[in-house]
């Protein structure tokens, strides 16, 4: 069903039994309102959800996990807030089919559930520009051997870069700018095997509070800088 790109307006249809048989819902880039209706945990044969770009409100629907078959998530740019339910990552019961999560855009705070990343085909992870806060999970490379694209920018996340970023072996992208990291970058950051694929545009990390000296080490050189704030990827690409 594509009706994106118009002028739809109003909530979106709070029983879903008339759309059980759906496998793409693409509502973009309209007026849509209200919160998502709990009935959509019961569009199972969904594989693609596009809702982006509207004026939804409200928390996000935990029985959202249920979606067997969905591959695609897409509701940035909306007004969504609360927190990501930690319900939705349980593993090989919840989304054991998704490969992209886009919740760029909206209000979304609290912290950054640590279950995410036990999803079993999450290949891309938006959630830029909200207002998530604490710690990145120590465990958030937990098993996880998919994840391509991370990007948690202009966020409110805080504190050291935890070791297990090291582990996301399949990374190609990670976009942690504008938040209030901060301690010292870690020698690990630069053992990516697909380090010399993510320079100079697949690693941000400028628009924080990291503590200097900063010594990246790239192609076997050194570069030491006192420089703070960093523009991290201005100092490393001029070494």
């Amino acid at each position: 069903l594509l009706l994106a790109h118009n002028r739809l307006t109003g909530p979106l249809p709070a029983n879903a039994s008339v759309m059980l048989g759906l496998t793409l819902l693409d509502a973009a880039e309209n007026r849509l309102s209200g919160a998502i209706p709990p009935s959509f945990s019961r569009l199972l044969s969904l594989r693609e959800l596009r809702l982006d770009g509207n004026v939804l409100a409200g928390p996000l629907p935990a029985g959202l996990r249920a979606l067997s078959r969905l591959v695609l998530l897409e509701l940035s740019a909306n007004k969504i807030d609360g927190s990501i339910p930690e319900a939705w990552g349980c593993a090989s019961d919840c989304f054991p089919a998704l490969e992209t999560l886009a919740l760029s855009n909206n209000r979304l705070s609290a912290l950054l559930p640590s279950s995410l990343f036990s999803l079993p085909l999450l290949q891309r992870i938006s959630l830029a520009r909200n207002a998530l806060s604490g710690p990145l999970p120590t465990s958030l490379a937990l098993a996880n051997k998919t994840l391509i694209s991370l990007d948690l920018s202009y966020n409110r996340l805080s504190g050291p870069l935890p070791s297990a970023i090291a582990r996301l072996e399949a990374l190609t992208f990670l976009d942690l700018s504008h938040n209030a990291l901060s301690a010292f970058l870690p020698d690990y950051l630069f053992t990516f095997p697909q380090l010399k694929v993510m320079f100079p545009d697949r690693l941000k990390l400028h628009g924080n509070a990291w503590a200097c000296p900063i010594k990246p080490r790239v192609g076997g050189l050194t570069c030491v800088t006192s420089s703070c704030p960093l523009d991290f990827v201005a100092h490393v690409t001029a070494c």
